[in-house]
């Protein structure tokens, strides 16, 4: 294994570690919204230090890379791919700590009936599953698994959708719930966020192995 080689396996194992701290960060940001357990969220706010300091450390090993190696065609691409989704996932950590914040300020556990109404653990294990299948396609490097990513962010867009459209009346309604009602339709944001950051991973994965640019969705329909 030359130089190099040796160096770009380093990185796909640190981002690998990365994706997998971001991951439990996201299971237990479920398990404190279900369970109203704050002492979870706050182990979540705390451990996003991790995350920062992980980001840092795979900017700095992209840097080597193309500083003293100077990557070309693939390995280029999967350095370049390695740092935009090196900053996707420090953001998807970021609104897992939004999440855990948003259940820290609350003084009484979230209401079955919001949590039906709002499908809010839906969209959770959408985004978790949707993490699973992109870890999944870096680790294997398989196109066809990162595209199927797509389908399921059209989900998690609807579900956000449709708890905008039915938040203005449950907030007419229930006034005394307010707080409750806006909480849940601001983790509800974060989770749709964290959906889209899980899909440009897919889209970073498509472009190193298949030198293939979709960012804009009308480059996207083909795999929807």
């Amino acid at each position: 294994m030359s130089n190099l080689q040796h160096a770009i396996f380093e990185l796909k194992e640190s981002m690998i570690d990365m994706a997998h701290l971001v991951r439990s960060q996201l299971l237990l940001s479920r398990q404190a919204y279900l369970d109203f357990d704050t002492d979870i969220a706050k182990t979540i706010v705390e451990n996003e230090k991790r995350v920062n300091e992980m980001e840092l450390a795979n900017d700095q090993l992209c840097e080597n890379i193309i500083a003293l190696y100077n990557p070309v065609a693939i390995d280029l691409r999967f350095v370049i791919a390695m740092l935009k989704s090196n900053t996707d996932l420090e953001r998807m950590g970021d609104n897992v700590e939004g999440i855990a914040k948003y259940i820290i300020g609350m003084d009484k556990p979230f209401k079955k009936a919001y949590i039906d109404a709002f499908e809010t653990v839906k969209m959770f294990d959408i985004c978790i599953e949707m993490f699973d299948n992109a870890i999944e396609a870096f680790v294997l490097e398989n196109t066809n698994v990162a595209a199927s990513l797509f389908k399921q962010d059209r989900q998690l867009d609807k579900l956000n959708q449709h708890a905008t459209q039915i938040a203005p009346n449950l907030l007419m309604k229930d006034t005394a719930y307010s707080k409750e009602i806006l909480a849940s339709v601001s983790i509800i944001r974060k989770l749709e966020r964290i959906g889209d950051q899980v899909t440009n991973l897919a889209e970073e994965i498509i472009f190193y192995l298949d030198a293939k640019v979709l960012k804009h969705l009308k480059k996207k329909k083909k795999f929807l």
